[in-house]
């Protein structure tokens, strides 16, 4: 009997040392799930043709999406967009329909960027509304000049997002990055910083390593960004912006992925070829210090009018190996036929 109490008061001390020590997530890119602008095109089914995709969602602590666009009502209107340009379709606005808000936590989506060309569409009101229904229904959100705060037992998390709006944290002003992120990394166990940015469409494949100009607008010299983030302390930096998949980099230890592309986009969205092929990015981190440990890409395509589907011909693992390999040789990443990321 005394050796039995031993063994216990001996398993209780060394306790701490089996204590988890390792942060496991998954990030998708842009999602809008139909929206009320130019015209009402919305899924037949309200929605429940997205859900299948729950199931490769799950299993994580964080699920990590771009919200693009806002939820707004049907007596709201959009203000981003000039009548001749919203008609000629040269300007796209996306209100998502309140009621489809609920499909966030079906498809186990816990954390939004809110920090993106579509969040004001629908103008602060739409902006402010869409919150408060986050708020409601419990989703975590980092907003634009801000960031969100998420507890999981003894490791805390924090999601900043940087855009390239004027009302954003901006990606092409490094020195404010630097602080903002050298100030937030003392909060946290684990920083997680989101970036919209980039060029869009097919030409935009590439990550170059100058600052890009797209539609008169500066978005950012993004290997510069990411990599200044994470010496003033990010742990993990997950871009979107350009509507197709980028490579990936490892960085001193940290993972940066530079556009997860489209993921669930239902309507107005181009999803042909490279437009349609996404993925979710599986992440295993070091719950202590934010180092990358490990990761998997689930292949997944956009069917019909913007379905998330699993992807059988593993598209994008192809994809993301060719964009590696081109853009970064030099990263200590290895990227293997079934989508396992590996440090080399």
């Amino acid at each position: 009997m005394h050796k039995f109490l031993i063994v216990i008061v001996v398993l209780f001390l060394f306790l701490p040392s089996f204590a988890i020590t390792q942060f496991r997530l998954k990030a998708v890119g842009d999602v809008m799930f139909g929206s009320y602008t130019p015209s009402l095109e919305v899924p037949e089914k309200g929605g429940e043709e997205y859900l299948p995709i729950a199931l490769y969602l799950s299993g994580v602590s964080l699920v990590f999406a771009n919200l693009e666009g806002s939820f707004a009502t049907s007596t709201m209107k959009a203000s981003k967009c000039s009548p001749a340009s919203r008609a000629a379709g040269r300007c796209y606005e996306f209100g998502m329909p309140e009621t489809f808000a609920p499909l966030l936590k079906k498809l186990g989506i816990t954390v939004v960027s809110l920090d993106n060309n579509h969040s004001e569409d629908y103008g602060i009101e739409g902006y402010n509304f869409t919150k408060r229904l986050l708020d409601d229904i419990g989703i975590s959100y980092a907003p634009k000049k801000g960031y969100s705060t998420l507890q999981y037992g003894s490791t805390s998390v924090g999601v900043v997002a940087f855009g390239f709006s004027t009302s954003s944290y901006t990606v092409s002003d490094i020195e404010t990055a630097k602080s903002i992120v050298s100030k937030l990394a003392k909060k946290f166990n684990i920083l997680i910083v989101t970036f919209h940015g980039g060029a869009e469409g097919r030409k935009a494949l590439n990550t170059p390593k100058t600052t890009e100009m797209f539609m008169g607008e500066n978005r950012g010299n993004l290997p510069l960004f990411a990599k200044t983030v994470i010496d003033a302390g990010a742990d993990l930096v997950l871009g979107h912006g350009p509507h197709v998949l980028r490579a990936m980099e490892l960085y001193k230890d940290r993972l940066i992925v530079y556009s997860m592309g489209n993921f669930l986009t239902y309507g107005h969205f181009n999803l042909k070829n490279e437009n349609g092929v996404t993925a979710i990015f599986d992440v295993t981190l070091d719950a202590n210090n934010g180092a990358f440990q490990n990761g998997n890409i689930i292949p997944v395509v956009q069917i019909g009018k913007g379905i998330p589907t699993y992807d059988s011909t593993k598209s994008a693992i192809t994809l993301l190996q060719r964009l590696t390999k081109e853009d970064f040789p030099m990263t200590g990443l290895s990227i293997s036929n079934d989508g396992e990321i590996r440090k080399q």
